[in-house]
């Protein structure tokens, strides 16, 4: 390869905006240091670095000098980030309201994470259902504006789409759920079994089956298939949502929306990974080993913990450059 090929490739690593305003003087300038021989791996590796955090700039990742990106995109990460938060903290409540369907835990530490636990999902869901009325609101708003976006239109059939997926299949396969026919007790309903079944086919997919493909082998292959698809599905989902919020905050005259629900999403958030922690540190097995706490749940805790502060940073970011920008 000849180093203005090389050079060109490596510069590419930077956003087309970059490039098309320095692209050509930085491309002279690599050109010129690998024909001098001062052009080492290391060199390479620092422009393909400082690309990624140019391109990580441009879509709200980094704060740098750029809040309008900020305001723009960071509402999206936190959406993407609390998503994740509650599909590891999913996995871990759903497999404890297996357990629970079919007998009283023994430790306080596991019955009070899961009141906890429960009381916060309850909270996501109707955070999720008012964030859901109010950004339909908006859209309606502005429907004759959204409806000429060619990103709009796009983002919402891949949402459509992720979601009717994600839903369908996590309620069809819902009827796997090993909580069905468990034995009653006073506290049992604290969960509906719907509700239970729902989030643990919706989670499946985080299992520590993974590591054992000898289990796995005796899975259904129509299981097996949604586990491996339903990440696809929800993905698809994040995407689609992605792409309308970025749009609407791009091309389209909104306001600030309150923060009043991002704090209240943050405590729920919080209180959550207190009852996982709560339930890691003082539960036990429980009768018949319904409640054991594996190496996956630690996974899933750790997990919270890093999409918890990826919200709070978001959360931060945006914050700030409403303080110090017009709403966009």
């Amino acid at each position: 390869m000849n180093v203005e090929r090389r050079a060109h490739r490596l510069t590419r690593a930077y956003p087309s905006a970059w490039r098309d305003r320095y692209g050509d003087e930085f491309e002279c300038l690599l050109v010129d240091q690998m024909l001098d021989g001062n052009f080492s791996f290391r060199q390479s590796a620092n422009v393909v670095v400082s690309g990624c955090a140019a391109r990580a700039s441009l879509i709200g990742l980094r704060s740098a000098h750029n809040d309008h990106a900020v305001q723009r995109w960071s509402p999206m990460w936190m959406v993407v980030a609390s998503t994740l938060f509650i599909g590891f903290g999913g996995a871990l409540w759903g497999q404890l309201t297996i357990g629970w369907q079919w007998a009283r835990p023994t430790a306080l530490g596991t019955r009070g994470a899961m009141w906890v636990m429960s009381l916060a999902m309850l909270i996501f869901a109707l955070l999720t259902l008012f964030a859901a009325a109010s950004f339909l609101i908006q859209w309606w708003r502005q429907r004759h504006l959204i409806a000429s976006s060619r990103a709009m239109v796009i983002g919402a059939i891949v949402f459509l789409f992720g979601l009717v997926a994600f839903t369908l299949g996590a309620i069809h396969f819902s009827q796997h759920w090993p909580g069905t026919h468990g034995h009653p007790w006073s506290g049992r309903g604290l969960v509906p079994g719907g509700i239970g079944a729902f989030a643990w086919s919706a989670t499946s997919s985080i299992t520590a089956y993974w590591a054992h493909p000898a289990a796995l082998a005796h899975f259904p292959t129509a299981v097996l298939a949604w586990m491996l698809l339903s990440p696809v599905a929800l993905t698809a989902t994040l995407v689609g949502l992605g792409t309308m919020m970025v749009t609407v905050r791009r091309d389209i005259r909104t306001s600030t929306p309150s923060i009043w629900w991002t704090r209240v999403l943050g405590i729920t958030m919080l209180a959550f990974l207190f009852g996982a922690l709560w339930w890691l540190v003082d539960g036990d097995a429980g009768p018949r080993n319904l409640f054991h706490r594996g190496v996956i749940d630690i996974v899933d805790v750790l997990a919270m913990i890093a999409t918890f502060a990826w919200s709070l940073e978001s959360w931060g970011r945006w914050h700030r450059s409403t303080a110090t920008l017009p709403s966009s």
